[in-house]
């Protein structure tokens, strides 16, 4: 997984994490994403590299889960950060396992829960 390919041409790491029932084989962050994630979730801007090993992390640890509302696109990153995600079926030349694996595009990330003042009356 680790969000890149490996050394050799087009082939990849094994899958480390399921989500909303996938194997996720492959982890793309947007430049949106990775954009949102300085203005939204940390307050300055972070590499790309660092926002990759924080959902890798993140997704090995299963701390991503699907949002309580009908939207199979939005997940909550440790019950406080909002992340839309898309996933798309990888091709069979690109990952030989006989599973159904797929790559994981975080799109943008929305914001902290905890810094909503709604989400904190709710909560209080």
């Amino acid at each position: 997984m680790k969000g890149k390919k490996s050394n050799r041409w087009n082939t990849y790491e094994p899958f480390a994490a399921k989500l909303a029932g996938k194997h996720i084989a492959d982890l793309i962050v947007t430049g949106h994403a990775q954009s949102r994630w300085g203005e939204r979730v940390m307050d300055k801007q972070a590499k790309l590299e660092e926002v990759n090993l924080f959902l890798m992390k993140k997704l090995e640890d299963e701390r991503i889960k699907p949002s309580d509302r009908n939207e199979p696109t939005l997940f909550i990153i440790d019950d406080d950060v909002q992340m839309v995600a898309e996933f798309e079926l990888m091709d069979e030349n690109e990952l030989q396992t006989g599973l159904s694996t797929y790559k994981m595009i975080v799109v943008t990330f929305l914001e902290r829960l905890s810094v909503n003042n709604e989400y904190r009356d709710i909560n209080s």
